[in-house]
């Protein structure tokens, strides 16, 4: 197996990249429009192969291209800042120097300094190769920043294109953790409080945790009792994995209140779930309020949907042996009963097609991983 998998950069990939610059391009337009009172044409981007530099801007053909190392290898902001960089010249050559007769001859002369003012960057800094090295990141937070990266690209009004984010995203994580696997480098356990103290867990919590231990390469584990204030989760695993799967855990976690309270503005709520029930030898109806606890358990089992899907192209890109191989991950399920020694297994909870489990469904079917892309921990902490 091809051990280098930010190598592993299909045309999918690169045209989800593409959008991800031309919306980041539209937010620093706004800005530009503020300062100048005018906006950038859309320019043609292209994902480089280039080595001997990170950005370029070519006037004639009205093109920036971005290295496909720095798209890989460095974090968001350092993207950032050399499109920022691309985007200067465009203004000192598209904007300034025809609009305001402002021109030195110089690629980053006057013109340029004005325009890097704007999108508050440093002139002199803006592509600097010992500036963006400082940016570069060891291989473990390299696979997660890419991931966050991509899991970002899921904001695509496309459907199937959002799904290629979030299925290129495991297979990457994937990949890595085989990696890990295969040359047997030393690998270090945590456990990871999330989401807060209930008197009961409710039901969607328990089906959330459950989708991160099966699609991220953690466990989880109930702990606490009522009587000691609260039941809560853990997270077990190792630190790349545990920051994954906690970053999408408190996503959707907000995501699903989010969607709840907006499904309860809706008439469909207001009105209530229409039932039908036999009285005897007449049909009668009732109107039966629709459920957060089976909304939500909806919700996330309809996400879920979308990590089978991801599982499935794992499947075809990289061999029926590979999932079965991190689902048996011998060293964590060892690990895990050594930090927890007195576990036991629980019967996974059901769910009900009533009370908003169906509506839940589709919404969560469709949601997509689309917090800021810099990535990292919530780092929320547990609520007594």
């Amino acid at each position: 197996m091809n051990k280098n998998y930010f190598d592993d950069y299909d045309a999918d990939t690169e045209k989800l990249w593409t959008e991800r610059l031309i919306n980041e391009f539209f937010t620093q337009n706004s800005l530009i429009r503020r300062t100048l009172g005018e906006i950038l044409a859309i320019p043609n981007f292209v994902i480089s192969r280039k080595m001997s530099c990170w950005g370029e801007w070519n006037r004639s053909t009205r093109t920036i291209s971005l290295s496909r190392e720095l798209l890989n290898q460095f974090l968001w902001d350092s993207v950032v800042g050399t499109l920022k960089h691309e985007m200067a010249h465009m203004i000192d050559q598209e904007i300034l120097e025809k609009n305001m007769g402002i021109t030195s001859g110089d690629a980053h002369g006057e013109g340029f300094a004005k325009a890097c003012m704007i999108l508050d960057i440093e002139p002199d800094k803006a592509s600097s190769y010992t500036q963006k090295m400082s940016y570069k990141i060891p291989e473990r937070e390299r696979m997660t920043s890419l991931v966050y990266k991509l899991l970002a690209l899921g904001e695509s009004n496309h459907q199937a294109e959002a799904e290629a984010a979030v299925a290129k995203a495991h297979e990457i994580m994937a990949k890595y953790n085989i990696k890990l696997q295969e040359t047997g480098q030393e690998r270090f356990y945590n456990r990871r409080p999330v989401g807060k103290r209930y008197p009961k867990v409710p039901t969607y919590i328990s089906t959330l945790c459950g989708l991160m231990s099966k699609y991220y390469s953690i466990n989880h584990i109930r702990c606490g009792a009522r009587y000691q204030g609260g039941q809560y989760y853990e997270f077990f695993g190792q630190p790349h994995n545990l920051d994954i799967a906690e970053y999408i855990f408190y996503f959707l976690l907000d995501e699903g209140e989010r969607q709840w309270e907006a499904f309860k503005l809706t008439d469909e709520y207001k009105n209530g779930k229409i039932v039908e029930m036999r009285d005897g030898e007449t049909m009668r109806t009732r109107r039966n309020q629709y459920s957060k606890v089976a909304f939500l358990d909806g919700f996330y089992r309809g996400y879920g949907s979308t990590l089978k899907k991801s599982e499935a192209h794992v499947r075809m890109a990289m061999g029926d042996n590979i999932l079965p191989i991190l689902a048996n991950d011998r060293m964590l399920r060892d690990e895990f009963k050594k930090a927890f020694p007195r576990t036991c297994s629980i019967a996974s909870a059901g769910y009900s097609n009533s009370g908003g489990y169906g509506t839940g469904y589709k919404k969560g079917a469709v949601v997509t991983i689309n917090p800021g892309v810099s990535g990292g921990s919530r780092g929320k902490c547990l609520n007594a």
